[in-house]
C-alpha cells in the first residue's frame, strides 16, 4: 500500500485516502474532503490538506496524519512560532 507524502504544500494521499474522497463535496454535505488551493496568478490547483466533516464538527475538521496510513499530512500547515500564553514567543518549528 503506497502512504501519503507531503510535496512543498501539497499533499499526495495514499491509495485509500484517495479514494474515500468525496469528489462531490459541498459544504452541507458529510464525509472526507480534500482542501484544494488554487494559485490565482498561474491557475495551479493542488491539495494542500485532508479533512472530515460529522456529527458536531459541521465546520469540518483538518487531519494532521492519514487515518489510514498514519503519515503526518498537517506539519506543512502549522505555523513556525505563536504566541504563548504568558504573552512570549514560542518557536513551534523545534518541536519537531
Amino acid at each position: 500500500m503506497s502512504k501519503c507524502r507531503v510535496e512543498g504544500k501539497k499533499v499526495i494521499p495514499c491509495e485509500l485516502l484517495d479514494q474515500t474522497v468525496d469528489d462531490l463535496y459541498t459544504r452541507i454535505r458529510k464525509g472526507i474532503f480534500d482542501l484544494v488551493v488554487t494559485n490565482l496568478d498561474t491557475g495551479e490547483q493542488y491539495t494542500h490538506g485532508f479533512g472530515t466533516k460529522s456529527g458536531e464538527h459541521k465546520k469540518g475538521l483538518m487531519f494532521n496524519f492519514c487515518p489510514f496510513c498514519g503519515e503526518d499530512i498537517g506539519s506543512h500547515l502549522k505555523r513556525k512560532s505563536s504566541v504563548d500564553n504568558s504573552g512570549g514567543t514560542v518557536d513551534n518549528s523545534k518541536n519537531s
